[in-house]
């Protein structure tokens, strides 16, 4: 039994699954693996302490549109092994700090080593043509290159017929997926209630657009079973995806980044000019007099502070606190 696609709590407005509650109901179902597929790699750390501690085979995937020519198509990554991982971290990292809402292209291909790219049977892959967008991401991932069915509460999509088609044509390999955004059916309307505040909506507006996922409880092998009775291999492929990913992640210990800088630079030099510029801009030209006073006094000794740890902290983070003070 797997669950290749849990959106947790940590992803704000996107689910209502709390880690508690989702590993009781792993440990009930005897889950071999889950993975985590969130907007962005939030909450990682604690899910993947929870896998250890239940013993589930934990995955980490990513959720991201990709940009084809303007238009924003929706592709679930995961992690095969710690390559992987990284660059889903690059990924997370660039959709955060740049002005984009869809990953481009360039980006995709710089960041694919170690990725496996899953096609979700979304209607914005069929409603037109996007053979041009399919070839690139073949090209691109080859066998690593996979489309997955989802059948909510067991209902049949009304584009699954023209999706497996359609990725037919280029001898994809399919898999059962199932979106879970929280625990129990009846937390469905608690769901709703998030979207709705995601989207600025009162329950009560008229406009307020229903969610997106219907029936994305997380369901029982039984149920699963049923779901795909008539394609088993699908599930069989969820299950070949899942164990083959293969990531490891130390805990216990504390993981800090390091941001080195320019060869040649001082990073202490570096981060000192840098402060005082901040300090400049805000307050103005100083004074010499004004300059030689205790608060150039406490800005030089927060700044050795700083010189103690600025390797493992971003700088623009220390600038932005120094040059606040």
């Amino acid at each position: 039994m797997v669950y290749p696609h849990i959106v947790t709590a940590a992803d704000p407005l996107q689910s209502t699954i709390r880690l508690e509650e989702l590993f009781t109901v792993l440990a009930e179902q005897g889950a071999d693996a889950a993975a985590l597929v969130n907007s962005k790699l939030y909450g990682v750390l604690p899910f993947w302490d929870a896998c250890k501690k239940a013993g589930v085979h934990g995955v980490l995937g990513l959720s991201v549109p990709v940009d084809f020519d303007g238009t924003a198509l929706p592709v679930v990554l995961y992690a095969q092994n710690n390559t992987g991982y990284q660059m889903l971290l690059k990924l997370t990292s660039a959709l955060s700090t740049r002005d984009v809402e869809a990953i481009p292209q360039k980006w995709l291909a710089a960041y694919q080593e170690g990725l496996v790219c899953v096609i979700p049977d979304n209607a914005a892959w069929v409603l037109t043509d996007r053979s041009e967008a399919l070839g690139m991401l073949s090209g691109l991932f080859g066998e690593r290159l996979l489309a997955s069915i989802e059948r909510p509460g067991g209902t049949v999509q009304e584009t699954e017929e023209a999706f497996i088609d359609f990725c037919s044509t280029f001898n994809l390999k399919f898999m059962a997926s199932h979106e879970c955004r929280y625990v129990k059916q009846e937390d469905a309307f608690a769901y709703e209630v998030a979207r709705s505040i995601g989207g600025g909506f009162k329950l009560s507006d008229p406009e307020r657009p229903k969610p997106e996922h219907s029936a994305a409880f997380v369901p029982t092998q039984a149920q699963l079973s049923e779901w795909f009775s008539d394609h088993p291999e699908w599930l069989e492929q969820s299950r070949a995806l899942l164990m083959n990913c293969r990531v490891t992640i130390p805990l216990n210990r504390q993981l800090l980044p390091k941001y080195p800088v320019k060869q040649g630079s001082d990073k202490n030099e570096l981060i000192r000019t840098l402060c005082l510029k901040g300090l400049e801009e805000r307050v103005g030209k100083l004074a010499q007099s004004y300059s030689d006073s205790s608060i150039t006094n406490l800005a030089s000794f927060r700044l050795w502070a700083i010189s103690i740890i600025s390797s493992s902290f971003p700088i623009s983070w220390l600038m932005q606190e120094t040059g606040a003070s």
